[in-house]
């Protein structure tokens, strides 16, 4: 069996969707998850993929000292860049994998829309334009392989909306770019959520797209983009540099995931320890304060219980204040 290497891992993501020889496969699932009609030619990759960054990464992780598998693992993620595109000067797309939620996402996610948004100002301005022309409508993908929101929708969009028409506010895009690509009335600012693990979705190509990318192979019926993409996961297919990277996180994560396990196992054998002792002294505390009620003394009792002389104070304490509430009744 051809082994696959799955399009969420991060080294794997970012060749699919930022490499300059894939524009086929970015081209499909801006159509058919977006909802865009734009061609290869349109699409600009601001910051390609490449496996010496990757490998950079990971040299730099292994000499961090001090660290465990674990930690090189987060870290190594922690480095890899969004993927972002321009579509001509349609607007700039971003698309991010998050494998599991981070902390303070959705202000994150904000943060990175805007920081797209407000990268291209004052940038590449002709005579006579102010400064603001420069600016781009920012689209924003954020593939989550984990449950955010309620429901079973997998896609979601939200837009700058007039709150009592939920008319959008859109952006001024070029006319007969914006007719010639199907991009009348484009939000300024879109940011949007495909939940891998959500199964409600209207359309066939993005439920392909959803399935491809969790599993790393096509459905029957699966587009042209989706099919080719299926060829660049396969191990075999990868530079032996590439490899090398896919093997060390492989091993890595191997690695932190038997210590878990291991963690878990210890953790659950203490936590039977601790319920066990829990239990038994609970059951001595019990008889403790049946051997008070019957007008026991303290030495007799914790000669009989052994408990801790505090612990018996205050069920003495507890079986007065019982005998006070009875009498006050």
């Amino acid at each position: 069996m051809t082994k696959i290497v799955l399009p969420t891992m991060d080294l794997m993501f970012k060749k699919l969707f930022s490499c300059i020889e894939h524009k086929n496969v970015i081209q499909g699932f801006l159509n058919e998850v977006l909802g865009l009609d734009v061609d290869a030619d349109d699409i600009v990759i601001k910051n390609p993929y490449s496996i010496k960054s990757f490998e950079e990464d990971v040299k730099r992780i292994e000499e961090a000292e001090g660290e465990g598998d674990i930690e090189k693992v987060t870290k190594l993620r922690q480095t890899i860049r969004d993927v972002t595109l321009s579509v001509i000067d349609l607007a700039d797309v971003t698309i991010e994998m998050q494998l599991a939620k981070p902390k303070d996402f959705l202000t994150r996610m904000h943060y990175y829309l805007d920081e797209t948004y407000t990268g291209n100002y004052n940038r590449n301005i002709s005579e006579g334009q102010t400064r603001y022309s420069s600016l781009k409508p920012v689209i924003s993908l954020n593939v989550l392989d984990f449950d955010f929101f309620e429901g079973d929708r997998a896609l979601r969009s939200f837009t700058y909306r007039d709150d009592e028409t939920g008319a959008a506010l859109e952006s001024e895009i070029r006319e007969g770019f914006a007719s010639e690509h199907n991009l009348a009335g484009r939000p300024l600012k879109q940011i949007g959520f495909f939940e891998l693990k959500k199964h409600a979705v209207k359309d066939k190509d993005v439920a392909n797209w959803r399935d491809f990318i969790k599993s790393g192979i096509p459905n029957p019926g699966a587009s042209q983009a989706i099919q080719e993409a299926a060829k660049i996961v396969q191990y075999n297919n990868l530079a032996m540099e590439e490899r090398e990277v896919i093997d060390t996180v492989e091993r890595a994560i191997a690695t932190s995931h038997a210590v878990y396990l291991g963690m878990k196992e210890q953790a659950h054998a203490e936590g039977h320890a601790k319920g066990r002792a829990e239990g038994f002294e609970g059951g001595l505390q019990k008889v403790a304060l049946n051997l008070f009620r019957r007008n026991r003394p303290l030495s007799e009792v914790r000669e009989d219980t052994n408990l801790p002389i505090e612990v018996l104070a205050n069920l003495y304490k507890q079986v007065q204040q019982e005998r006070q509430g009875a009498v006050a009744a």
